[in-house]
């Protein structure tokens, strides 16, 4: 069959493949949700995670007497009192794409002028967010029938780790480490995205 010829009479019965590809994640908890929704949504099959999954900011929420914390975000300091508050900035900020640790104040001094450290800690941050949804995604689309990849991603280049203890994937490159590899299934098993 050409490329924009007809089908022939043997494969006009085979389902065809459907590709739902988006980009521009930057670490939203929301849009990485919406994405594994998208293939029930549009009828895809496959879905591909394109670039930019990575988050920009890690925000740290400083413990305080009784139960309370203060974070600072987008200008201003926020004062919260319980369980209930934190979790719902935990929330709001996995929405934003931020990344969020709780500490002590003599925490957050040590860490403010080590650069190394905090590069450190985002880096981890950015990987658990990343295991996070592998797991979800195993979760969400086990038994659908829709696999899931994800595409090269410089802004996932610098993330160290591995996705889980029982992942297999390896770095591109012996220059960086890296969580990617060219349409890289992004599950572990083989419920719902399939290696």
């Amino acid at each position: 069959m050409g490329l924009f010829g007809r089908r022939s009479p043997q494969t006009q019965t085979e389902k065809p493949t459907r590709l739902f590809f988006a980009s521009d994640f930057h670490g939203s908890e929301r849009t990485f949700r919406k994405f594994l929704n998208a293939g029930k949504h549009y009828g895809a099959n496959i879905l591909i995670m394109g670039g930019d999954i990575v988050g920009k900011l890690a925000i740290p929420i400083i413990r305080e007497g009784q139960g309370g914390y203060r974070a600072h975000l987008m200008g201003k300091t926020e004062h919260l009192d319980g369980a209930d508050a934190l979790a719902a900035l935990e929330q709001r900020l996995g929405t934003l794409g931020y990344y969020s640790k709780i500490m002590d104040q003599s925490e957050y001094e040590a860490l403010r002028d080590d650069t190394e450290a905090v590069e450190a800690m985002f880096r981890e941050l950015a990987r658990k967010r990343l295991e996070s949804w592998v797991d979800l995604a195993e979760t969400r689309l086990a038994d659908t029938g829709i696999r899931c990849f994800r595409a090269p991603c410089p802004s996932a280049a610098h993330v160290e780790g591995r996705f889980s203890a029982t992942s297999t994937r390896k770095p591109i490159s012996n220059q960086r480490p890296s969580l990617s590899f060219f349409f890289q299934p992004i599950a572990r098993s083989s419920g719902g995205c399939s290696r």
